[in-house]
């Protein structure tokens, strides 16, 4: 009995000097706030303040838990986006920025959305949250005034960034140590580092916040928005799940093996910084975003370092680019190829090298600084070339390679925002092409996926993309405006080419027959090379003529495609067999 009243005596104490540091932090940090708020400083606008606290809500409510009930979240990256974005935007009535008052009425919200606290009536853990998140608000969003004030240079932000980050990631860790210390009564290094692996995504979260804040100033806030939607899902992968799944070889070993080539891309790309015209730094940001996430989905080897499939970002990037072309290819490629080589965990240091080299090759005998389309698709078929790709690779994968020309012309009409259109309509291409057989490149997501995934509206998919292309194109030549036509266009050529794309895939798995193989697969390509030769240059003339193309070429992948699709479509029917339950789709 004694030493159980102890124990419950010591444990008392301990969790009544918790409480009354949560509390003691939270009142501070409230005070500033009011005094703030009392002397006259800005409010924050009311549509930012929406925004940012949907994502606080669902930051602190998507968690990676540790047994010591210390939990990682990410949004880090929304506040420093808060800091970011308060910084330059009007605040509420027009007048000056928010700059202080903003991040601090959406720091204050990182304890109030939190469900779980509310279920346990733990109060003072919410009051914690909040204090400390606004406690490291504040000197962050001072740190990047004092920065970049006056917003002179990209490299001015670059460093603001860099610091804000750091402020915020030092100002939670000493309140994590502090609190360990005044809860247990002792210090040790090992509080310490147990601090430094929850924050260890501190950093990266809060500069990938701060690009999230410059994107909200140069398109809209809805822009920070879809940005900032995966962040609440990053602490749980990175810290929880990428650890399952590294199996047996360490983080050391994936390191030592990923940092060569991570290493040679960062120098070949301040090489192109100092050499070559830089596009603007919203489309430079863009085409190393959307590198990225292509270079996730290729998978390469010893044999194949570069990915064929690089050519689509190869000539976004030349498109985009405009006078910039060189830069915008060799940025692609680079960022692809590194990405994909470091997924792969095989080290191919030179990879980055070589996809940069044939970039600048392909791209030198066509730049131009409005390129045309028919360039553009020469420049992505010779870099599959000098990359060493089978020619019947090239073909199978030629409407894609159509579908990312007619989507970076798109790109480049939208400027900052076409990069989300460029990334959602070539996921949306390459999903539909992929339900109707493997995808012909090394792939690491959609080929596995198309495998798992089952679908028996094939033929419902051939129709929609078909209708989708005719209505955008009737559109197009109704409109006056060029700049609008000019984006309508490409939006129904990419539809286009995404039916040739599903009449390919569809007989390089379903035909085996050589010669009905051949014939299918050269009208498919036909139908891409009309659509990029013929139907472009008149659409954009707005001659009647080009609903004619279209309407001819979908009609043709469609009949193409539709014998496949219903084989495909009978494939993915359960199997029923006498006396026994139907069997699940595969």
């Amino acid at each position: 009995m004694g030493t159980g009243s102890t124990a419950a005596s010591t444990i008392a104490v301990t969790n009544g000097r918790a409480r009354a540091f949560a509390w003691a932090l939270f009142a501070a940090a409230t005070a500033a706030l009011v005094v703030l708020a009392a002397t006259g400083a800005p409010w924050p606008a009311p549509v930012p303040l929406i925004v940012l606290a949907l994502l606080v809500a669902l930051s602190v409510n998507h968690l990676a838990v540790f047994p010591s009930e210390w939990s990682a979240t990410g949004e880090i990256a929304v506040l420093v986006a808060a800091v970011v974005g308060f910084a330059s935007e009007p605040s509420w009535g027009g007048g000056e920025p928010a700059s202080l008052l903003g991040p601090l009425a959406i720091a204050a919200l990182c304890g109030v959305f939190d469900v779980s606290h509310w279920q346990r009536r733990a109060f003072w853990r919410m009051a914690y949250n909040s204090g400390n998140r606004m406690a490291a608000a504040l000197p962050a969003a001072l740190v990047f005034g004092a920065l970049d004030g006056e917003h002179t240079t990209w490299h001015a932000f670059a460093l603001a960034a860099l610091a804000t980050s750091i402020v915020f990631a030092f100002v939670d860790l000493v309140l994590f140590v502090a609190f360990e210390r005044v809860r247990s009564g002792v210090w040790s290094r090992a509080v310490a580092r147990e601090g430094l692996f929850y924050d260890c995504l501190s950093v990266p979260l809060g500069l990938f916040g701060a690009f999230a804040g410059w994107l909200a100033l140069e398109v809209d806030w809805w822009a920070l928005g879809l940005v900032l939607l995966p962040v609440p899902f990053v602490p749980e992968l990175a810290l929880v799940r990428a650890r399952r799944a590294l199996g047996r070889r360490s983080l050391v070993q994936r390191v030592r093996v990923a940092l060569p080539t991570v290493v040679v891309a960062i120098g070949l790309l301040t090489v192109v910084a100092l050499v070559l015209p830089l596009p603007s730094a919203s489309r430079f940001a863009g085409i190393a975003a959307v590198a990225a996430l292509a270079g996730v989905e290729f998978s390469v080897d010893h044999r194949h370092p570069v990915a064929a499939m690089t050519a689509i970002v190869v000539v976004a990037g030349a498109i985009v680019g405009g006078a910039a072309a060189l830069a915008g290819a060799a940025v692609g490629a680079i960022v692809a190829s590194a990405t994909a080589v470091v997924a792969s965990g095989i080290p191919i240091w030179w990879a980055p090298l070589a996809a940069g080299s044939a970039a600048l090759a392909s791209t030198a005998l066509f730049d131009a600084p409005d390129i045309s389309v028919a360039a553009a698709f020469a420049t992505a078929v010779l870099f599959q070339v000098l990359v060493v790709t089978r020619p019947s690779r090239v073909v199978w994968t030629a409407p894609v390679v159509a579908s990312a020309v007619a989507l970076a012309g798109t790109w480049k009409m939208l400027h900052t925002a076409g990069s989300f259109v460029f990334a959602a309509g070539m996921a949306g291409v390459t999903v539909a092409a992929v339900r109707f057989g493997a995808p012909p490149w090394g792939s690491r997501v959609l080929g596995p996926w198309s495998q798992r995934a089952t679908t028996r509206v094939h033929r419902a998919m051939i129709v929609a993309s078909a209708a989708i292309a005719l209505v955008l194109a009737v559109v197009a030549v109704a409109v006056g405006s060029m700049t609008t036509r000019a984006a309508l266009v490409s939006a129904a050529a990419a539809c286009a080419c995404a039916d040739s794309a599903m009449a390919m895939f569809a007989v390089r798995q379903w035909r085996f027959v050589s010669i009905a193989r051949v014939r299918e697969a050269t009208i498919a390509g036909g139908c891409t090379l009309a659509l990029l030769l013929g139907y472009v240059p008149l659409a954009l003339d707005g001659d009647a003529w080009s609903l004619v193309i279209v309407g001819v070429t979908v009609a043709l992948s469609g009949t193409v495609a539709w014998r496949p699709a219903r084989l495909a479509e009978a494939a993915s029917e359960p199997v029923v067999v006498a006396g026994r339950e139907p069997a699940r789709p595969r």
